[in-house]
Order: C-alpha cells, then structure tokens, then sequence
C-alpha cells in the first residue's frame, strides 16, 4: 500500500468516513469545496496535507479543447 494518498473533490457525507478523522475540520472543508483541477496530497509523515493544482491534459479530451497552435483544421486531419 502506497503511503501517499491523492484525493480530489469529496463530498460532505464521505468526509464523516474513519479515514479522515486524521484531517482538521478547516482541512476537511477545503476538500468539500476543491474544483476539479485540485487536489489533496496526503502523506502520513508531513504535519499537514498539500493541496495542489493539477495542469490541464496534454490530449483534448473535448473537441472544443484543441488547440490549433497556427494549423489548420486540414492540416490536424492529415489533410495538406
């Protein structure tokens, strides 16, 4: 078992489970409330967890998430 632990959004009624009874009440708010590109690192050894920003993906997961980069949309497709 990996003694770092990664956590992103959790909800209010989850955060009442054992696991988090070794987080403060302000930790366990943070985690409530954190947007999908956060998250909470959680290592036993530290004092207190790390909340950290994840980057955006390196692929589009969405069409409208391309970015052209001054290519055409021909040229993306394999066209000329």
């Amino acid at each position: 078992m990996a003694s770092i632990r990664a956590f992103g959004r959790t909800g209010s009624a989850e955060l009442t489970d054992k696991i988090w009874t070794v987080l403060e009440k302000t930790n366990k708010e943070k985690a409530a409330k954190l947007s999908n590109a956060e998250k909470l690192v959680w290592q036993p050894t530290f004092r207190q967890p790390m909340f950290v920003k994840m980057p955006m993906n390196p692929w589009a997961d969405k069409r409208d998430n391309i970015a052209y980069d001054n290519h055409t949309e021909d040229e993306l497709k394999g066209g000329i």
